[in-house]
């Protein structure tokens, strides 16, 4: 089954994986950040739900803020979003959660370099990182402080 197809279900009749790939940007900032079993690669080849819950938008606050100290939160409607210094950059993280407060969330939004998503996926236990604009993996493990083809 075609990606597009199977994720519909879970992803929205308006997501559109062929525009995504052509939109993709040849240097990734924006990740979806997750926990899901090993080994199954990219979300957009799922053909159902494997992300485990991470907790309400409470909990992943609490526990991004024990990580990221001085993250400057601000909410509207079922968004909760933050910016923030790491290392010695004021503005160096960006994340949101999205979803009613009383649910569970499934990942978490971030626009960051690898040293940032290295913190966040140490400090919440996640274990994968795609690109939103491409759903490529990223393994911000082995990627320095910059990712090797960023100045591609």
């Amino acid at each position: 089954m075609h990606a597009q197809n199977s994720l519909t279900a879970w992803r929205g009749p308006d997501f559109d994986v062929q525009s995504l790939e052509e939109a993709a940007d040849p240097m990734p900032f924006k990740f979806s950040l997750y926990r899901a079993p090993a080994g199954l690669g990219s979300l957009w080849n799922w053909d159902c739900e494997q992300r485990e819950p991470l907790g309400t938008r409470a909990e992943v606050k609490a526990a991004l803020d024990a990580v990221l100290p001085g993250l400057r939160w601000q909410a509207a409607n079922d968004l909760l979003w933050a910016s923030g210094p790491f290392a010695d950059d004021e503005h160096a993280i960006e994340l949101s959660l999205f979803g009613p407060p009383e649910e569970p969330l499934m990942d978490i939004s971030v626009y960051a370099a690898p040293p940032g998503l290295r913190a966040i996926m140490s400090g919440l236990r996640l274990n994968y990182c795609c690109a939103k604009e491409s759903g490529e993996l990223r393994d911000p493990f082995n990627a320095g402080d910059r990712w090797p083809d960023h100045d591609r």
